[in-house]
């Protein structure tokens, strides 16, 4: 439950208007969505749950890739 970004403030948005449509009609499918969505927000899930968050780039990295020598083929 720690470091909250926007995506998963978005998902957790998404859920509770989910949640909100399966209490006002009773869609069957509106639960399984807020399931899904309150699931990813929770448990900071993604793309098919193997959680894509992303580490930032050392200095390093960011060196090695402006670095980049090309051979012109002809």
């Amino acid at each position: 439950m720690t470091s909250w970004s926007w995506t998963r403030i978005a998902r957790m948005i998404i859920a509770l208007v989910f949640l909100a449509a399966w209490m006002i009609k009773k869609d069957t499918l509106a639960l399984m969505a807020a399931v899904f969505f309150g699931f990813q927000a929770v448990f900071n899930t993604g793309c098919c749950f193997m959680s894509c968050n992303t580490t930032p780039k050392s200095k390093a990295t960011n060196d090695n890739n402006n670095n980049i020598e090309f051979e012109e083929i002809k």
